[in-house]
């Protein structure tokens, strides 16, 4: 999910992508990561929990 969602709206797009796709694997990048750290923190986040 993108850093630049709220909690709640990632939240919700999870919801959704489970019930659409039962069994869905998905990460969920922090909120504001990105703004925060800049990318290469979310890249980062990203490499570690793959």
């Amino acid at each position: 999910c993108s850093s630049q969602w709220t909690a709640s709206r990632q939240e919700e797009i999870l919801q959704i992508a489970r019930v659409l796709i039962p069994g869905i694997k998905t990460i969920a990048i922090q909120s504001g990561l990105n703004a925060a750290k800049g990318g290469e923190a979310v890249v980062d986040f990203l490499e570690e929990q793959v």
